[in-house]
């Protein structure tokens, strides 16, 4: 059965959600002009809903009204942060089989020149390190968090390798 059929089923007790209004608690998009009435009409229906729709994503992922009601994060922007980087940060439950899936060694490959377009991407990449280093120091391994924090600061150096030679 596929997934929009799933959760158009009608459960009981609960009212059916729209295509427009699945995608908006998905993904935080309105299609079609499907959505709520008032934000706490999508509050109420993200609880309904929540089991089928946490259901939806992969591991280390959240849905958009999971950002919004439960997690109450301020601070998210779609695309910003990794999902896995921003349970961590806020120091959200993780299931066992994503505390699994959670890499205990850092990159071993960091480019040894990083190209000026993909300074973006490889910032975005040192924060997301810094964020796993803090993880594991929190969990108490010192060695997976200084194995970090050492990757971490080579890619810094050389970051700022090409943003000197970009400025020359």
């Amino acid at each position: 059965m596929s997934r929009i059929n799933r959760l158009r089923r009608a459960l009981p007790g609960k009212k059916q959600l729209t295509a427009g209004q699945e995608t908006l608690l998905l993904a935080g998009l309105a299609l079609g002009g499907e959505g709520f009435e008032t934000p706490e009409a999508m509050e109420r229906a993200w609880w309904a809903h929540r089991e089928q729709l946490m259901e939806e994503c992969g591991a280390l992922q959240r849905p958009h009204a999971f950002w919004l009601f439960e997690a109450k994060d301020g601070e998210h922007v779609a695309g910003r942060e990794r999902d896995e980087d921003r349970l961590l940060r806020l120091r959200l439950a993780l299931s066992p089989h994503e505390l699994a899936i959670l890499t205990p060694a850092p990159p071993l490959w960091i480019p040894d020149v990083i190209p000026p377009g993909a300074l973006e991407y490889w910032g975005r990449a040192a924060c997301s390190m810094d964020t796993r280093r803090a993880w594991h120091e929190r969990e108490g391994r010192p060695e997976q968090a200084a194995a970090w924090r050492e990757q971490r600061e080579l890619l810094l150096r050389r970051i700022a390798a090409t943003m000197r030679q970009s400025s020359q």
